[in-house]
């Protein structure tokens, strides 16, 4: 395709070179280019309105920017962290004295009697996490996500211990059926 182009150039160059504009038309160009032309119209700039748009998408972009890359920790008011740590601390001597009593109470329920257990295990585990989590939040990662977690894990021991109680008092004092309800009626 490009030779038969080519082709043609060349079997028609004499043509091309003897094309030129118009006189008329050199002197307006020279008129414009002095200035003298009074004819020309100048284009209505709307060049502020351009600049107006860039300013506009560069504080988008830089909004959005900030908005991503900012960590959402930074923007935490530090009281509001000192304030949630204390209060976390209070809920964790809170719960740890609730489960430290009821340990102590199972403990008693337990001695003497030979029952196969499942709670030691689970409470090691439950155990195992918080620790991991609570170094995680000792290390810096103070966040709500984190102290929730941490309180869950210590209700979710209380619960297991709570549960181990009523499983023992079940035990002890079976409930009576219907039959022996209606026979003691």
């Amino acid at each position: 395709m490009q030779d038969r182009l080519e082709d043609f150039v060349k079997a028609n160059r004499d043509a091309f070179d003897e094309a030129s504009p118009k006189a008329e038309l050199w002197q307006k160009i020279e008129n414009e280019l002095d200035g003298h032309d009074e004819k020309v119209v100048p284009i209505k700039s709307n060049l502020w309105m351009w600049k107006a748009a860039v300013v506009v998408l560069l504080g988008a972009v830089a909004f959005l920017a900030y908005d991503r890359f900012v960590p959402q920790d930074q923007l935490i008011d530090p009281e509001q962290v000192v304030s949630t740590v204390d209060e976390f601390k209070d809920l964790e001597a809170f719960y740890t004295s609730i489960i430290s009593e009821k340990s102590d109470k199972l403990s008693l329920e337990l001695e003497g009697e030979e029952f196969f257990n499942y709670l030691e295990g689970d409470i090691e585990e439950i155990d195992a996490i918080y620790q991991e989590l609570k170094a995680t939040y000792d290390n810096g990662q103070e966040s709500q996500i984190v102290l929730d977690r941490l309180i869950h894990l210590l209700r979710q021991k209380l619960h297991l211990i709570n549960s181990q109680l009523d499983i023992l008092e079940e035990a002890k004092n079976p409930v009576r059926t219907r039959e022996d309800e209606t026979t003691a009626i």
